[in-house]
């Protein structure tokens, strides 16, 4: 069974993959819609993973990204499935952000403040993080 799945194509597929997995939860980092689409022109130009993604400029970007989201959104109320918003960046640049929106997920595996604080500190890199504001 996968528990987690990390991948902004999900949105594109939610209706099926639901069928597939019968989704329990639904966590859904949101940003700010300049942000998300800035940050995926620069990555395109970086020549790293990323990059435009189902349009060709920012403007693009902000409305194919507007239209995920709320499709998702309404497919998800739709079949009554449970989610969770959390903002980027703030659950990266403060970890009781994240530590707090996720409790039940934390409490059901048995990941207790320190583990999550010692696994938190060793992946998050807010070096990597940009804001376009």
């Amino acid at each position: 069974d996968i528990l987690i799945h990390k991948a902004p194509h999900f949105s594109l597929n939610i209706e099926s993959i639901n069928d597939r997995f019968d989704l329990k939860h639904i966590i859904i980092p949101i940003r700010n819609l300049n942000d998300a689409a800035s940050s995926r022109g620069r990555m395109g130009k970086s020549g790293s993973n990323g990059g435009l993604w189902g349009a060709n400029s920012i403007d693009g970007q902000k409305k194919y990204n507007s239209e995920l989201i709320y499709n998702l959104i309404e497919v998800i109320s739709r079949s009554n499935i449970p989610f969770t918003f959390i903002h980027f960046p703030s659950f990266a640049q403060d970890s009781s952000v994240l530590l707090s929106k996720l409790d039940w997920l934390w409490k059901a595996h048995g990941i207790t403040r320190e583990i999550f604080n010692k696994s938190f500190d060793s992946i998050v890199d807010c070096s990597k993080i940009h804001l376009y504001n």
